[in-house]
């Protein structure tokens, strides 16, 4: 015989970190450091846009480094985060011609609903992980509990609920861009905005 489900979720662990020490790691190194990286590099140092990326990439992945060695875990929004600057650094390597350059920001969105898409099929959505990083201050205990919920029909609805939804999204956001219009037209084809002499 099966096991019986549970009945009720159990409670919430009490973290015992603030919300500082929760977000502000989190929020400097993967948004604020890589961000301001990326565009002091183009702008100030004018280095190519490929190897800004890549240089960005170092803060969330020193993030990544340190709660391994603090709670023997990897950051699941440090993966996410890693996962749309190599997303980001391969179309601006094939993005040499004026289609590539209109369809770049369409192949980006797309790559990444189609992660959200397959992980569907696969074990747990990537929206089960996403969300124990912020639903959770990290630590073991609150991370059980969390792991915990999957046993709970309900919960897994929910979160494959909420990852299609991300992936039709995303998907549909990028084909609609892919198939609108101004991305069809080749740049020579585009009436000049500088006045011919005369």
């Amino acid at each position: 015989m099966s096991d019986p489900e549970p009945v009720a979720p159990q409670a919430k662990p009490v973290s015992n970190r603030s919300a500082a020490q929760i977000w502000l790691p989190t929020l400097i190194l993967n948004i604020v450091l890589p961000t301001v990286t990326y565009f002091a590099l183009v702008n100030a140092a004018h280095l190519a846009e490929v190897a800004a990326l890549l240089l960005s990439g170092i803060w969330p992945l020193a993030e990544i480094v340190y709660t391994i060695r603090r709670d023997r875990h990897v950051d699941e929004f440090s993966v996410f985060v890693l996962l749309g600057i190599v997303v980001g650094v391969a179309t601006t390597v094939f993005s040499g011609n004026a289609r590539a350059v209109f369809l770049k920001d369409s192949i980006t969105t797309g790559l990444i609903g189609l992660v959200f898409l397959v992980t569907l099929f696969f074990g747990r959505p990537l929206t089960f992980y996403l969300g124990r990083r912020f639903a959770t201050d990290g630590s073991r205990v609150q991370r059980d509990w969390w792991d915990g919920l999957w046993a709970y029909p309900q919960f897994r609805r929910t979160q494959r609920l909420i990852g299609a939804m991300w992936a039709i999204g995303m998907l549909g956001e990028a084909g609609i861009r892919a198939f609108s219009p101004g991305s069809w037209v080749p740049r020579r084809w585009w009436p000049s905005t500088t006045p011919s002499p005369t």
